[in-house]
């Protein structure tokens, strides 16, 4: 499905829209509307996951907003990068493989030093994240 989305017109506007908005301007001539539209659209998306999530939790708890859960969206944000697409995609599924690998491996609180460490290592030498668009380069 997703590749479908990808290559059809509905596709091309998204990935024009998330990576440019003077490209989506020349594609589609409608901006206005193609922005509106996207916003009610995700917006919608958000409502009925919203909707989902307070049917699985029951009731609203304070510690599904501890800091650690803060620190996670923290590091999704960081990881995935901004600037493309790809990081929405790309931080939550690096944040998803290490916490599953230090589990299987037993370790489950040192996949916290190594996303912390690998913070540092992203805010001084990519601060654009995993897939952000590089500024600059090093020589």
């Amino acid at each position: 499905v997703g590749v479908l989305l990808t290559q059809s017109r509905l596709g091309r506007i998204l990935t024009a829209f998330g990576d440019n908005s003077l490209l989506l301007r020349s594609v589609y001539p409608r901006y206005g509307l193609a922005v509106f539209t996207f916003n009610i659209l995700a917006s919608a998306a958000f409502l009925a996951l919203g909707c989902l999530m307070a049917l699985h939790h029951g009731r609203v708890d304070p510690q599904n907003f501890s800091p650690d859960v803060a620190f996670d969206y923290a590091v999704v944000l960081i990881l995935g990068g901004n600037g493309t697409l790809r990081g929405c995609v790309l931080g939550p599924i690096a944040l998803l493989v290490l916490r599953v690998l230090f589990d299987h491996l037993s370790w489950p609180d040192l996949h916290r030093l190594v996303l912390q460490l690998a913070l540092i290592y992203l805010l001084i030498f990519r601060p654009t994240g995993l897939s952000g668009k590089v500024l600059y380069e090093r020589r």
